[in-house]
């Protein structure tokens, strides 16, 4: 056991109150029982007749263990212990301290489990891992091998003093955050439905007390307005129809309020409906402007919807205006197939030199919404 009984070393001694002492005392912990091990290790050995077993290669024992011997394990303890630990320790990497120290740990844990079957190591691996599992199943060597698990084991999971403070911080917000956010929340949403329900008159205050009305159901009525002590007052009440009723209130000792209404309908442009979820067929550009010799160009988009549609463009007037789909065969009307997202273009041609305006117009199938492209040939 060369280099582990004659090698000099020592470790930090700590200085207790903080949780960073706390951690270089267990790094001292580790140091004294790396050395431990390393005696125990070296005394059955020289009892069993193994005097060469830790420099034996440690995959004979397992193979997810890495190509090292036992002696060069128990320095890199002894050196975390001395070395990289303390060193990250002072600069407050513990990110690096235990990851150093779960490495080594996960190394430790296979050493000190029950042995398995070994294949295919030979003749040679069998004989170097029985040698090493007889030392290392011994209880003089085991014991101390537990100990610095769980030292290694202290290191691998510690928190320092001030990412104890950020988790307890995290933690806090955690739970204190949405819960704040969902008192305001609740309180925003009475508030509004308060403000609703006195707008709407669901809530009235008189005299007598508090009574409450169902707005939606006063509402399917049309409520004349009447007014008390002026002949000949008129109101207008407006709905969906367009109708201006006109309310003429009398008054005066024992008449009674009335009302008349005259319904006037007024004629109102009315856009087509598109049925939701149908085609939707758009034109770009909208105004185009072919000239004699040059051939004005826009597209139909299937702007959304579903299915297949099919479209027709249509000329207004075909002695002067015809129309393509491929820039070479041109004709009165022109169709196709679209599918949701394509697009197709369409020549426009002017036949004669003649300063001309008009529209093309552009329908669909599967109930899509007519629409139309302007052309103007007075500025050719």
């Amino acid at each position: 056991m060369m280099g582990l009984n004659n090698r000099v070393s020592t470790a930090a001694e700590p200085a207790a109150g903080t949780r960073e002492t706390e951690l270089q005392a267990t790094l001292s912990k580790v140091y004294r029982g790396s050395r431990t091990l390393a005696e125990a290790i070296s005394a059955v050995s020289a009892a069993q007749g193994l005097d060469g077993v830790t420099g034996q290669n440690l995959q004979a024992l397992d193979r997810s263990l890495p190509r090292q011997t036992l002696e060069d394990m128990l320095l890199a303890c002894e050196a975390y212990a001395s070395v990289t630990g303390p060193s990250a320790l002072a600069v407050g990497d513990l990110a690096t301290m235990r990851s150093d120290a779960e490495r080594i740990l996960s190394r430790l844990q296979v050493l000190a489990r029950p042995p398995r079957s070994q294949r295919g190591t030979g003749t040679t691996g069998q004989h170097q891992a029985l040698g090493l599992r007889i030392v290392l199943s011994n209880e003089q060597v085991a014991e101390p091998l537990r100990d610095l698990i769980a030292f290694f084991s202290e290191l691998a999971y510690a928190e320092g003093e001030k990412a104890h403070k950020r988790f307890a911080l995290r933690i806090g917000t955690r739970f204190l955050v949405p819960g704040s956010v969902l008192a305001g929340t609740l309180a925003l949403i009475i508030f509004l439905t308060g403000g609703i329900v006195f707008a709407t008159g669901a809530v009235t205050f008189s005299p007598q007390g508090v009574a409450f009305s169902n707005p939606l159901g006063s509402a399917a009525g049309v409520t004349n307005a009447t007014s008390h002590g002026t002949p000949g007052a008129q109101g207008t009440v407006g709905g969906s129809g367009s109708i201006s009723p006109t309310g003429t209130a009398a008054s005066g000792p024992g008449q009674a309020p009335n009302a008349t209404a005259t319904p006037k309908p007024s004629a109102q442009p009315t856009a087509t409906p598109v049925p939701s979820g149908s085609p939707v067929l758009t034109v770009s550009p909208s105004d185009v402007q072919p000239c004699q010799g040059t051939d004005a160009q826009f597209s139909i988009i299937y702007s959304s919807g579903s299915g297949t549609v099919t479209w027709t463009a249509t000329s207004p007037d075909p002695s002067n205006i015809a129309l393509s789909s491929n820039g070479t065969s041109f004709g009165q009307q022109v169709s196709g197939t679209l599918r949701p997202g394509q697009q197709v273009t369409l020549y426009v041609r002017l036949l004669n030199d003649t300063p001309i305006t008009g529209q093309i117009s552009v329908t669909g199938s599967n109930g899509a919404a007519p629409t139309s492209a302007t052309y103007d040939s007075t500025g050719c």
